[in-house]
């Protein structure tokens, strides 16, 4: 017990002489400057490393709780999860207290239908932007592909004028050609 005591006397001195006099940079050897590394960072530096160091640590608390938040969700809620794609997508239901059920895909009917519905929407997408402007010849918005090339549907874009003209639109061939 009387070791014990000594120890931590020796320990409370040696932390009051180290707070009693702080070491600073100048006060480092020559040889230290490899670790320490020259000027301290400005106040204003601190401060955005400090904010950019809580947004980093605030992933790890995001991710617990988003895993606590989906554990409770699935728990007591059915919940069909859709992922979309061009061949009608997958469909999974999680259900309380049981594994994940797949529905079957869709069959190729249903996607040429999607696709006669899509086609028909894009309509305005690609004549809209010509609207009133006969003398505009650049490409339809929304054309544009990811390769940079503009999709098939330029061509029927460019075949013809559509312009308002009473309750009705009139579709008629561009005079330049």
């Amino acid at each position: 017990m009387r070791a014990m005591t000594y120890l931590l006397g020796f320990g409370l001195l040696v932390g009051a002489l180290g707070a009693s006099s702080p070491l600073v940079a100048a006060d480092m050897p020559a040889y230290m400057d490899v670790i320490v590394a020259g000027e301290p960072p400005a106040p204003a530096e601190t401060a955005r490393q400090n904010v950019l160091a809580l947004n980093t640590a605030m992933f790890g608390l995001y991710d617990e709780s988003g895993r606590i938040f989906r554990k409770n969700l699935l728990g007591q809620h059915p919940v069909i999860l859709a992922l979309f794609n061009g061949a009608g997508g997958r469909f999974i239901l999680y259900k309380p207290g049981a594994g994940p059920v797949e529905a079957p895909s869709v069959p190729v009917l249903y996607q040429l239908l999607k696709s006669v519905g899509h086609a028909t929407m894009v309509i305005s997408v690609i004549a809209g932007p010509h609207v009133e402007k006969p003398a505009d010849a650049s490409p339809a918005q929304g054309t544009e592909q990811q390769s940079g090339k503009h999709a098939p549907t330029r061509a029927a874009n460019e075949a013809i004028q559509i312009s308002r003209s009473g309750a009705a639109l009139p579709v008629s061939p561009r005079p330049d050609q």
